[in-house]
């Protein structure tokens, strides 16, 4: 079984899967709206997008912030078959033929001008990177989130304020020269890693991660490299391991990736679960190390979210680090094929549709409540009767 990863903050996890619902109303993957919005979207088999939960404007109107049942992108909006968002607003999809939309937090989606079709694609805190089918990894958006670019070599696309220096934009995809086939990229925060074709993970970005009231840690990136700077070429990630999948923190406190039968590996500074070797815990990993499993469990299909993370067994379970640094294992007896965590809240597909558990605020559950919901959930509106 392999998996593949497409990611920002927004992570699609998909599974080779026997079990499937009937029907186009049925959703066939998940993914966050943003960590930080407390959403989640999915895409039905029928191909439209819907969201629930926390909705950011745009693409929705500012006069609903939130929705508890699923509610389905503006018709103005392109016809997606992937939403990735990051914590700062910037957004990029894709259309069925491979199309690119991409838009900023105060603007509506537009269009990328290239005539490239990609087949994955993930925002980097206002940029954005597609793979193409040759597995050809292309960029563009703010130039101190692009991977091989020389600071000061881009024009302007924002002037200076007050507030903010000016930035330096690629306005339409440059071609990132890699010696190897891209699989996939992600990325959050200042930082982002890549996964090359042979399962190698590098990553660049800033090398530095602060913490409050306390020392900074270097060497975040998990390459060796502990100098304090800007990493523009991405780096080998130290160990030698040979990754399924690989994901970058939503917020850029570290990176995770699956190793085929011996589990899910992170390093940085991620925000849930123990780690071999630790003895205080949230100890800061220099290198890939081993996400302790709940005994007798082999994990895989890990899905970060900015608050938690959940993963799968060799039984298709569900455990979930969300308020608790120990896994708690999913109730209800179900089998997921895929994961995706927003905020506090978990939600997977399964045989019989997208189910939802834990916080509910906002209405991330989607059940038409927001009351907080210990125990998985069916996603309401997706047409099977007395399950609605």
């Amino acid at each position: 079984m392999r998996w593949s990863v497409v990611a920002s903050t927004a992570l699609l996890i998909t599974a080779c899967h026997d079990g499937t619902a009937p029907g186009d109303l049925q959703y066939r993957s998940l993914f966050p709206m943003a960590a930080s919005y407390w959403g989640m979207c999915g895409l039905r088999k029928g191909g439209t997008v819907e969201c629930w939960g926390g909705l950011p404007d745009p693409p929705f109107d500012a006069t609903v912030p939130s929705s508890a049942v699923p509610v389905r992108l503006p018709p103005a909006s392109p016809r997606l078959v992937f939403l990735a968002t990051d914590d700062a607003g910037y957004r990029c999809g894709l259309e069925a033929d491979g199309r690119a939309w991409c838009g900023g937090y105060d603007e509506p989606m537009a269009a990328l001008d290239t005539p490239l079709r990609f087949e994955r694609i993930a925002v980097i805190g206002g940029a954005g990177c597609g793979i193409t089918s040759a597995g050809v990894l292309h960029c563009w958006g703010d130039e101190r989130r692009l991977p091989g670019v020389q600071p000061g070599t881009l024009p302007v696309c924002r002037p200076a304020t007050a507030f903010e220096p000016e930035v330096r934009c690629a306005v339409t995809p440059l071609r990132i020269p890699m010696d190897r086939r891209v699989a996939s990229v992600s990325g959050g925060g200042e930082r982002a890693c890549l996964m090359l074709e042979d399962g190698e993970a590098r990553c660049w970005g800033v090398n530095r991660l602060d913490y409050v009231g306390s020392e900074p840690a270097l060497g975040v990136l998990g390459t060796g490299n502990t100098v304090d700077e800007v990493v523009i070429t991405p780096e080998p990630v130290q160990g030698g391991l040979r990754f399924v999948a690989v994901q970058a923190h939503p917020f850029g406190e570290g990176a995770c990736g699956d190793v085929t039968g011996d589990g899910v590996y992170c390093w940085g500074s991620p925000p849930f679960g123990r780690f071999e070797g630790e003895t205080t815990g949230r100890e800061f990993l220099a290198a890939p190390t081993r996400l302790v499993p709940p005994e007798g469990r082999t994990l895989r299909g890990l899905a970060l979210g900015g608050a938690g993370a959940c993963a799968l067994d060799q039984e298709d379970a569900a455990w979930c680090w969300i308020r608790s640094p120990d896994p708690v294992q999913a109730l209800g007896n179900l089998r997921f094929e895929s994961l995706a965590v927003s905020g506090f809240t978990a939600c997977g597909i399964a045989a019989s549709g997208a189910w939802c558990w834990g916080a509910n605020g906002q209405g991330t559950v989607g059940n038409g409540t927001t009351a907080d919901q210990p125990i998985p959930v069916r996603v309401l509106g997706q047409g099977e009767a007395g399950e609605d």
